[in-house]
């Protein structure tokens, strides 16, 4: 990842794209100790990177970790909401399969929600854009009302949430499946085990078992499983940013794309690893606490 440093030492001039002041054609020159011997320059650049200096963003106007520092709020704002929303929705949806299977409504539901998943992200997120601006009015992009003088107040709320309700929904529909189709198999697992005959013998209605006993024992998977998606929620956000065009990393890393903002670039990209990371580590850590449960 830090190598293409050493290409930006051969590149001259500029294809049309964005074109740095010389103020930042100097300030790049300094993070990547052109000036130097480039052996030496490129240790000190990775010196740099190691104590958390990603450089300046010539997009941006400004240090990177500013940019992310401004723009990950948003991000989260999205993971966390949708996570939450999937998580709930797909508890329910998948337990109201198991409680009444075999009936006809809990096929419908079952089925729908597995075609709805085989639904390309991208065309999922144009036609949610085009249904909500056109019939309900819904903001295309962005994430509050431009040139709007914000400060804290409900009405602001409510303008956030508005232009958050397609990017969350569409994010929903993505990742509901999973959770749905966890919740409906082990929850089947759990009801097949021998307590279960046991408490129906005592004569005790299906559901509240379920509720009382079966739901409590599959929890700690369910937990498991948000543990799982949660670097598969942030994938999925930043391409729904990019579509929507909200002010999150996504839509601030495809626009570094364009303009060839390598160190926004990388910052971005490092930064994620290093969640990555940390919530795999989370993840193993959680794992282990449950084996040896």
């Amino acid at each position: 990842m830090s190598l293409d440093s050493s290409v930006l030492f051969s590149l001259e001039g500029t294809d049309g794209g964005y074109i740095p002041n010389s103020k930042q054609i100097e300030m790049y020159k300094s993070h990547f100790n052109i000036s130097e011997n480039k052996i030496e320059g490129y240790i000190t650049y990775l010196k740099s990177i190691l104590s958390g200096n990603f450089g300046y963003s010539i997009l941006k106007n400004e240090k990177v970790i500013l940019v992310i520092a401004k723009q990950l709020p948003w991000t989260l704002m999205l993971a966390v909401i949708s996570l939450s929303l999937s998580v709930g929705l797909g508890v329910i949806l998948g337990s109201f399969i198991v409680i009444i299977k075999n009936r006809k409504i809990s096929n419908i539901v079952y089925y729908l929600i597995i075609v709805i998943d085989q639904i390309p992200d991208f065309v999922l997120a144009t036609t949610l854009l085009m249904i909500g601006a056109s019939k309900f009015g819904f903001p295309i992009s962005g994430a509050y009302t431009l040139f709007e003088k914000k400060t804290p107040s409900l009405m602001t709320f409510i303008d956030i949430m508005k232009h958050a309700i397609l990017p969350i929904l569409t994010l929903i529909l993505l990742k509901t499946l999973y959770f749905v189709l966890l919740t409906k198999e082990e929850l089947e697992n759990e009801i097949e085990k021998k307590y279960v005959y046991l408490e129906k013998a005592k004569g005790k209605k299906e559901l509240i078992i379920v509720l009382k006993h079966c739901f409590r024992n599959v929890t700690t998977l369910i937990k498991t499983g948000i543990f799982f998606n949660l670097v598969g929620v942030f994938e999925w956000t930043f391409i729904v940013e990019a579509i929507y065009e909200y002010p999150g990393l996504g839509k601030t890393l495809k626009d570094a794309i364009y303009e060839r903002d390598f160190n926004l670039i990388r910052g971005i990209i490092i930064m994620m690893s290093i969640n990555i990371l940390i919530l795999n580590f989370i993840f193993e850590k959680t794992e282990e606490k449950n084996e040896t449960k």
